[in-house]
Order: C-alpha cells, then sequence, then structure tokens
C-alpha cells in the first residue's frame, strides 16, 4: 500500500498475479480494510479508500546476492541488512569525490564509500527521515528534498530550511540544479499539483 507498508508473495508464474490481483479487488474485507487506512493514514483516493498496487517485484533467487549477468559482469544487492537507512531507495547519485548516496523514504541517507554504508538520519541533524531526492552543488555541498524541509550538508554538519524560513511546503519531490547559487524545488502537496519555486542556497555560517 503507497508509503505506508508492503508485502511480498512468491509466485511461479504471471497468471498468478492476476488472479491475486482480482481476487483483492473483489474481497469485501479488503475493501473495508483500505476504506479504514485511507482515513486513518490520508491516503484516501477518490473512491475512498488507500491506494495500492501490486506489481511484479523481482529478485535473484538463489543464495547470496551476487547474480552474474552475461556479458556485462555481476549485480550486487544491497540492502538494510548492508547499511542502508531502509530497502526503499529514493535517489542515487555521486559526487565529485567519488561518493555514492543514496536516499531512503524512512531512512534518511546513506553514503557508499565503496565497502560500507554511513548513514545519516534526523540524529546526525537531517530535516526528515523520508528523503524524496538529493544532488551536489557546484560549491560541494550537498542538498536533500525530505517531507520536513530542504536539508544542506557541507560536509560536517546539515542545515535545514522549512516554511519557517520562507519555504512554501515542507514537503519537497524534487530539487533541479541550477546556475550558480539558485535552484528549482518542486513540492508535493497532497490533493494538489506539483508547484514549481526558485531559492538561494542557506547563507554560511
Amino acid at each position: 500500500m503507497t508509503d505506508v507498508c508492503s508485502t511480498l508473495f512468491a509466485i511461479g508464474q504471471v497468471s498468478e498475479l492476476i488472479d491475486r490481483r482480482e481476487a483483492l479487488r473483489s474481497d469485501p474485507a479488503w475493501r473495508q480494510l483500505l476504506q479504514d487506512w485511507g482515513g486513518r493514514f490520508d491516503r484516501a483516493g477518490s473512491d475512498g479508500m488507500m491506494e495500492y498496487r501490486v506489481e511484479l517485484y523481482s529478485a535473484p533467487a538463489g543464495p547470496g546476492k551476487i547474480q552474474p549477468t552475461r556479458e556485462t559482469g555481476n549485480w550486487r544487492t544491497y540492502d538494510a541488512t548492508d547499511g542502508l537507512g531502509s530497502g526503499f531507495v529514493w535517489d542515487v547519485f555521486q559526487d565529485r569525490d567519488g561518493y555514492i548516496w543514496c536516499t531512503c523514504y524512512g531512512g534518511g541517507v546513506a553514503r557508499f564509500d565503496g565497502h560500507t554504508f554511513q548513514k545519516f538520519t534526523t540524529k546526525e541533524g537531517l530535516a526528515h527521515n523520508e528523503v524524496a531526492c538529493g544532488f551536489e552543488a557546484a560549491d560541494g555541498r550537498v542538498w536533500f528534498g525530505t517531507e520536513g524541509g530542504i536539508s544542506v550538508f557541507d560536509g560536517e554538519r546539515f542545515e535545514t530550511m522549512t516554511t519557517e524560513h520562507g519555504l512554501p511546503h515542507n514537503e519537497v519531490a524534487d530539487i533541479i540544479p541550477g546556475r550558480g547559487r539558485r535552484h528549482l524545488a518542486l513540492y508535493r502537496k497532497r490533493r494538489q499539483p506539483l508547484r514549481w519555486y526558485e531559492l538561494s542556497q542557506p547563507r554560511q555560517q
């Protein structure tokens, strides 16, 4: 169920997915649960029920996490057991020092040096642990769009901007790098269209 929880079911063929999806749609108990949760978590759609998806999720079979592929080497899968904040990764990007950054839904951000992950959450000063996006600005600072505002990491600490500092909304869906000291931010306000705003970088302190 979107943004709230997920469940994995093992299936042998695609037809089983279709059968399970149709069974859920016609299940009165399932529909009642969606109505209850839609109101409880403020995720109700136009029909009054929480939105949900039944989709295919594929993962390497067998022991281990390294899956060989023909002519392209190996795939290596990382998850929370390796140090990621969660298994739900919104965005991945690399900074000028070679670090790989992963923004996680509910798990903050994680910086990967090729061997281990270092996690950053609200305990380290991040605005919110639900992080949708990130990028490195021209000055080397790393920007993150979260559900609690925008956080900027200078290598040592986070500086955060929220509605108290002039942001129109705290739920930031994306930040588009601009030229110089200005960038564009996309905000997602529930049941309203995405809107564009322009913002300046926070001042150095």
